[in-house]
């Protein structure tokens, strides 16, 4: 079994308080049963659902368990998401490495990023991944996203407006299991260019706003 090395140790000991775990070193097969992660600015156990009325709005509590939030006697939508059992605070980060650690999670379904990113580029190796949530990320190279052969529910925020769709059309083409995609990428105005036109030509479910989510979370 091979040892994990956290670089931020208060990541590491969420991850030791989710898995309920009093070793002193985790191995990759004690995070197994992590099926997704919640990485927010604040102290709130919520996820947004951009996929309801056609916003990102409304938001839910965060279940500890890993079922799919699909149930319509309950909810209002009818796209099955993931429900993260990971979710880690940056506010109590001690040295901001947690980004680093999230290499080790590769495994995972269901990746929710509500704090602000430098380089996504490590989550090319994440090829299980369904759904990704990304917030104010300074990621230029979005190639990664090809990998993500698994992926169905991709949401982007206020991220660099100059976003390269290619990548996301490419495997829209190749692998079809991409079905919503919703955009947010100008906090001013809307983008001269909409960023999703090849998305919906392509029969994915894709919307564009220029509401700004990073007020919400901040």
């Amino acid at each position: 079994m091979t040892d994990i090395l956290f670089q931020d140790k208060q990541f590491e000991k969420s991850v030791l308080t989710q898995i309920d775990s009093s070793k002193v070193r985790l191995t990759l097969e004690d995070i197994q049963q992590i099926n997704g992660i919640l990485i927010t600015h604040k102290d709130t156990s919520k996820v947004y659902i951009p996929w309801y009325d056609d916003t990102w709005e409304l938001d839910i509590p965060m279940r500890d368990d890993s079922s799919l939030l699909s149930d319509e006697d309950h909810y209002p939508w009818k796209v099955p998401m993931i429900s993260p059992n990971l979710k880690f605070n940056v506010a109590i980060t001690e040295n901001g490495h947690w980004e680093q650690d999230l290499r080790h999670f590769s495994h995972i379904k269901a990746l929710h990023l509500y704090a602000p990113t430098c380089d996504l580029r490590l989550l090319g190796d994440f090829a299980n991944l369904e759904e990704l949530y990304v917030v104010d990320s300074q990621t230029r190279d979005w190639s990664f996203i090809q990998n993500l052969i698994n992926l169905r529910l991709l949401f982007l925020s206020t991220c660099d407006e100059d976003i390269d769709a290619n990548p996301i059309c490419e495997l829209s083409k190749s692998h079809n299991r991409l079905s919503h995609i919703g955009v947010e990428c100008c906090i001013d105005g809307i983008p001269l260019v909409n960023p999703v036109a090849e998305f919906i030509e392509l029969g994915v479910n894709a919307s564009l706003s220029n509401r700004s989510m990073r007020a919400e979370l901040c």
